[in-house]
């Protein structure tokens, strides 16, 4: 996710600081009702917020990258003004227009702020552990992504998306690799991706909190909750947890692999997520 242009910060400030101006503007509304506005300071105003409507839709031009569906609100606002603008008196116009600046402005914060959160996946891992006839077995996953949106003073807002190719995983036996991504266990061509979104988070201890949300691997989605312990160290933000899972429940070992007492239904999961642009709790 990336949102970065100068000249759509430009527009961001000149569209907040149009916003500052509404005390100017009533007056000059109830100037226009009493027939007293000068026509120049009218065409100065019109003049002005043909400016702002121009750089409002590079505004949301640039949202779409990284927040679609705010842009796509802003746009029905701005197309709503434009429909409408033979019917309205002009002044109602200019603040309509304000409006729909102040929504972007607002949109664009929020699609910037997610944006700086990313993952640093050299620095990250997402391990598990189960057991075969009693013995532990050691995987992990090479590929995976995340998309955070989180602010450690405000938990209750965070949106975190969790994607992982299932076709990556790896325990250091390339024939049993080969066994893995069939259909008896992670069926990789019908179902590449393990995915896990946030529903609720909420803060549990000074630097911890707990995740809840749904895990879905083969079609099958689960409610997990998972613990999450925060560090914070030179600019980066390190997510450590483990949680367990029984892999039946997402059919992970079907036919003959599920007798258990081959291969235990009990399976944790370990990771460590390493994050920039994080805010300090």
């Amino acid at each position: 996710m990336i949102y970065q242009s100068s000249g759509i910060m430009d527009f961001l400030k000149e569209a907040t600081a149009e916003q500052h101006r509404n005390a100017e503007r009533r007056r000059l509304q109830r100037e226009m009702v009493s027939g007293r506005l000068p026509v120049d300071t009218y065409r100065n105003w019109l003049g002005q917020m043909l400016l702002l409507h121009s750089a409002l839709w590079s505004g949301i031009v640039a949202c779409r990258v990284s927040s679609p569906a705010l842009a796509d609100v802003a746009r029905q606002g701005l197309r709503s003004c434009e429909r409408r603008q033979e019917h309205m008196n002009p002044l109602n116009l200019i603040q309509s227009i304000a409006s729909t600046a102040t929504f972007v402005v607002l949109a664009a914060a929020a699609a910037n702020a997610q944006a700086q959160q990313r993952l640093v996946p050299a620095q990250s891992e997402i391990d598990f552990t189960s057991k075969q006839m009693g013995v532990p077995v050691d995987g992990k996953f090479k590929k995976f992504d995340a998309q955070v949106a989180f602010d450690p003073k405000k938990p209750e807002a965070a949106k975190i998306g969790i994607a992982i190719d299932l076709a990556s995983v790896s325990i250091g036996a390339p024939e049993t690799e080969a066994e893995l991504v069939k259909p008896d266990w992670f069926s990789t061509k019908q179902f590449p991706q393990a995915t896990f979104r946030s529903g609720t988070v909420k803060r549990t201890g000074p630097a911890q909190f707990e995740v809840a949300g749904k895990l879905s691997i083969k079609g099958v989605s689960h409610d997990v909750i998972v613990p999450v312990t925060l560090a914070q160290a030179g600019g980066s933000t390190t997510a450590t947890g483990a949680f367990p899972i029984k892999r039946l429940d997402f059919k992970i070992g079907e036919g003959d692999w599920q007798d258990t007492s081959m291969v235990a239904k009990d399976v944790q999961i370990h990771f460590k997520l390493v994050l920039t642009g994080v805010p300090a709790p």
